[in-house]
C-alpha cells in the first residue's frame, strides 16, 4: 500500500538532504521522491538554498529510494515548505540546451 506523506525532508546515505513530495510503499519498502530539491547552506549564516536534485533527469514518475538508503524522513518547518512550493516552477533542461 502506497502512503502519500506530502512534503518532507529526506536524508539519504550519501549525506544529501532532499526536500520533496514523498510517498512510502509498505509492500516493497521504498520511498518515492517527486520534484526533489537539495538543501544546501547559503552564503550567509543560517540561510539555506533550494537547488534542484538531478535536474538533468526526468522525475515525472519520481525517483524510488530503497528504505535502507533513507536515514530519516521528517516534516519541514512551515516556512521551508512554503518556499519549496513556490520554487516548484523550475524545469529540467532539454537536450537542445546542450546537455
Amino acid at each position: 500500500m502506497k502512503q502519500e506523506l506530502g512534503v518532507r525532508i529526506v536524508r539519504i546515505t550519501s549525506g544529501e538532504e532532499l526536500l520533496s513530495k514523498v510517498s512510502y510503499n509498505e509492500e516493497n519498502k521504498t520511498y518515492t521522491v517527486k520534484k526533489a530539491a537539495v538543501l544546501v547552506p547559503g552564503q550567509e549564516h543560517g540561510q539555506l538554498a533550494i537547488v534542484p536534485w538531478i535536474p538533468y533527469a526526468s522525475q515525472d514518475d519520481g525517483v524510488e529510494l530503497q528504505e535502507s538508503t533513507v536515514i530519516f524522513c521528517v516534516k519541514p518547518m512551515k516556512e521551508l515548505e512554503e518556499e519549496y512550493n513556490s520554487c516548484l516552477l523550475y524545469t529540467s533542461p532539454s537536450p537542445r540546451d546542450g546537455l
